[in-house]
C-alpha cells in the first residue's frame, strides 16, 4: 500500500511539476520585428517578411502627452489580413484628398487590430492628418504629413 502510495504521490508530482515546465523558443526561432517604413515621430514594424499575413504594429510617439506619467510613445498591433496596410494607407491618406478637404470635419473611425482608431485632417499650416488611438479610457495621438505618410508607406508603393 506504502509503495501504491508513493508511486501515486511520484506520478501526480511529475505531472503538475510538468505543467510549470514551457520551453522558450531559441532566437533564431523567434520572428524579428524589423522597420519597413519610418516617418517624423512614427514607424511601421512587420514580424515577417512584407506582404505576409504576419504582425504588423506601429510605434509613435504620443503628440500630446502633458504629464510624466502619460506614455511616451505607444503601439498598435494589428495583422495584414485582406490588404489592410493598403487599406489603412488609403485611409491615413484620404485627409489629403481634395474632395475631402471642402468637407469641413473630415474624420473617419475603424478598428485596426484591437485598438478602435479615428483619423482627421487638422487645419493648420502645415495640412495635417491626426490619428488617435483610443486605448481603454486614455488616448495617443499621432500627427503626421503628407510626405510622412508617404515616407512610411512606401514600401507598398515602389517607383517603376
Amino acid at each position: 500500500m506504502k509503495k501504491i502510495i508513493l508511486n501515486a504521490f511520484f506520478l501526480f508530482s511529475a505531472i503538475t511539476s510538468f505543467g510549470q515546465l514551457i520551453l522558450e523558443k531559441s532566437a533564431k526561432d523567434k520572428p524579428e520585428m524589423v522597420s519597413v517604413g519610418k516617418g517624423n515621430r512614427w514607424e511601421l514594424f512587420h514580424k515577417n517578411k512584407p506582404g505576409d499575413t504576419s504582425q504588423y504594429c506601429i510605434i509613435y510617439s504620443n503628440d500630446f502627452a502633458t504629464d510624466k506619467v502619460e506614455e511616451k510613445s505607444r503601439t498598435i498591433f494589428f495583422k495584414n489580413e485582406g490588404n489592410v496596410l493598403n487599406n489603412l494607407y488609403l485611409v491615413m491618406n484620404s485627409v489629403f484628398l481634395d474632395k475631402n478637404k471642402k468637407i469641413k470635419q473630415y474624420s473617419l473611425k475603424f478598428i485596426l487590430g484591437e485598438t478602435h482608431v479615428k483619423v482627421e485632417r487638422v487645419e493648420n499650416e502645415r495640412s495635417t492628418g491626426l490619428l488617435s488611438a483610443y486605448y481603454g479610457d486614455e488616448v495617443g495621438f499621432l500627427t503626421y504629413t503628407k510626405r510622412d505618410l508617404e515616407k512610411v508607406f512606401k514600401f507598398l508603393h515602389p517607383k517603376k
